[in-house]
C-alpha cells in the first residue's frame, strides 16, 4: 500500500485510525508513507506516530529533484517489493476488513481494479451527491468494458503492470492526474485488465471539500486533467454531460417565461428518474429521505455549479497543495 503525502497535518486522521485497526492476516500488507515535501509537520507527526504503528510499514521522503503526488507514487512504486500496489490518499480510509474482502473478490486475468468512492458525512450535499454520480458512472462504463474514469483516493493495480507502462513518464509537470493518466495507458494496453467493484464493504471514504469554493477548484483541478489525458471518450462524455446541464438553464427559463409549466415538469422528472436509475445501479449509494431529498436540491444547483467551474476555469488559476495545476 502507498500513501503519497503532502501537507495532511489536518485531514489524515481518518486515514490513520483506519490503518491502525486494517486486519491484514489474509494478505501480506507493507504500507509504504511517501513526503511530498511537507511543511505543515506532517512528517514530524508521522515518524511519531510509525513507532506505535505495528504493522510493516517505512517512510520515504520524495528527492529534491521530484515533485507532486505522480512522482511520489511512481517513487513508492520502485520501492516497493510487494506484487500489488495499492493507492490511497491521506484523507481517505476503507473499513477494517477491506483487504479480506478485497481478496476473495478479486478475479482471474484482471491487472487494475477501480472502487467505489463515497465521500465522508459532514461535507457539502452537493459534492457528496455528485462523488455518488461519479462512482456509479465508474461502474455503469465498466460494466460495458468502457473504462471511463477512476478516483485516485483509491487504485489497486499490478506493480509489474504499472513499472511496463511507465504511466506518469510525459505529464510529471502536472500536478494532479495520477488516476486518469494511469487509466488511459492502461486503456490503451489493453482495456480487458481493468475490473471494479461496487460492494458497500469495498468502498473508498475520503474527506468532503470544507467549503463551497474548496468544492469548485476540485471541479477545476478535475476538469483540468481531462483535457490533458489521451482519452477521447471520456472528454466526449465530461463535455456532454456539461453541456446537458448547462442547457437546463435557458431551457427552465424558456419554459417559465412561455408558462409551459406542465411541458417542463415533465422534462424535469424524466431527468430526475435517469439520475435515480444511474444512482441505483450504486450499491453504495442509500436512497433515503436525506439523499432523495439532496439529489432533488442538486438537481437545480448543479447547472449553475458547473456554469460557476467553467467560469472559474477560465480567469482563475486553481491552486492544489500549495502548487498551480
Amino acid at each position: 500500500m502507498i500513501i503519497p503525502f503532502r501537507n495532511e497535518l489536518l485531514r489524515w486522521e481518518n486515514t490513520l485510525r483506519c490503518l491502525q485497526n486494517l486486519d491484514d492476516s489474509a494478505v501480506s500488507l507493507t504500507v509504504l508513507f511517501v513526503n511530498d515535501h511537507s511543511d505543515d509537520g506532517s512528517l514530524e507527526f508521522l515518524k511519531k506516530w510509525t513507532v506505535r504503528f505495528k504493522k510493516s510499514n517505512m517512510i520515504f521522503d520524495l528527492p529534491r529533484t521530484l515533485v507532486g503526488k505522480k512522482a511520489a507514487i511512481d517513487y513508492g512504486v520502485k520501492k516497493a517489493s510487494t506484487p500489488w500496489i495499492f493507492t490511497l490518499d491521506a484523507d481517505s480510509y476503507i473499513a477494517p476488513n477491506f483487504l479480506n474482502d478485497l481478496k476473495s473478490n478479486m478475479q482471474i486475468g484482471k491487472k487494475m481494479y477501480l472502487f467505489p468512492v463515497n465521500e465522508s458525512k459532514g461535507g457539502i450535499f452537493l459534492s457528496s451527491i455528485e462523488s455518488s454520480i461519479l462512482s456509479s458512472i465508474t461502474y455503469s462504463c465498466l460494466g460495458f468494458n468502457t473504462p471511463l474514469l477512476a478516483n485516485g483516493a483509491g487504485v489497486m493495480y499490478q506493480r509489474e503492470l504499472f513499472l511496463e507502462l511507465d504511466p506518469y513518464k510525459s505529464n510529471l509537470k502536472y500536478a494532479s492526474g495520477d488516476d486518469l493518466f494511469l487509466l488511459s495507458k492502461v486503456i490503451e494496453f489493453d482495456r480487458t485488465l481493468i475490473s471494479g467493484f461496487n460492494q458497500k464493504e469495498l468502498t473508498v471514504y475520503t474527506t468532503p471539500p470544507k467549503s463551497y469554493k474548496e468544492m469548485i477548484f476540485r471541479a477545476v483541478r478535475w476538469a483540468s486533467k481531462m483535457r490533458k489525458v489521451n482519452n477521447k471518450y471520456s472528454f466526449f462524455v465530461g463535455v456532454n454531460v456539461v453541456l446537458c446541464n448547462i442547457m437546463l438553464i435557458p431551457i427552465i427559463i424558456f419554459h417559465i417565461k412561455h408558462s409551459f409549466i406542465i411541458s417542463l415538469l415533465v422534462l424535469l422528472f424524466g431527468k430526475f428518474i435517469l439520475d435515480v436509475l444511474l444512482l441505483s445501479s450504486n450499491k453504495t449509494f442509500s436512497f433515503t429521505y436525506s439523499s432523495i431529498t439532496h439529489l432533488t436540491l442538486t438537481y437545480f444547483f448543479y447547472p449553475f455549479h458547473l456554469l460557476n467551474v467553467i467560469t472559474c476555469s477560465i480567469f482563475k488559476t486553481a491552486i492544489w497543495k500549495g502548487r498551480p495545476i
